[in-house]
């Protein structure tokens, strides 16, 4: 198992590094004024969302051994702040919050992923995140059941 463990870490450096750079580099270019551009917040907004996502995919690593995932916190952190700036700029607000809460989740912040629930859930958003949401909710209360 612990060429999973090698290949994991390859292609989180093949893959995501670039990515990461690249996306980096069209903020750049849309700081320098690029033309040609029609929705430029639109696009900050979903290169935000992309960076969060790698962030978050590349921060969570499974051992098939011990079934046990591991969080790398430096990852995660870097997630939760593009998560953050992304809802700040008013992108997709119900896609943005239940990501934001399945992060708190694997981060273990409680708080913010009942608060973020809380909101989304109260908010009456038309989703079918809605109901993903419900079932975040119901993960939060196992969690609170094992841990008591």
């Amino acid at each position: 198992m612990e060429d999973s463990r090698h290949l994991r870490r390859i292609h989180y450096t093949t893959c995501s590094v670039p990515a990461i750079a690249a996306l980096m580099r069209a903020v750049q270019q849309l700081d320098a004024g690029i033309g040609g551009v029609v929705d430029e917040e639109r696009l900050r907004t979903t290169i935000l969302l992309s960076m969060a996502r790698i962030y978050f995919a590349s921060s969570v690593t499974f051992d098939l051994e011990t079934r046990s995932a591991r969080v790398e916190s430096t990852r995660i952190s870097a997630a939760y702040k593009y998560y953050q700036q992304a809802l700040s700029r008013g992108g997709d607000v119900p896609e943005v919050a239940y990501e934001l809460a399945l992060l708190a989740l694997w981060a273990g912040d409680d708080a913010l992923e009942g608060g973020v629930l809380n909101v989304m859930l109260a908010s009456g958003f038309r989703s079918p995140l809605v109901a993903r949401a419900h079932l975040l909710r119901a993960v939060q209360a196992l969690n609170a059941c094992r841990d008591a």
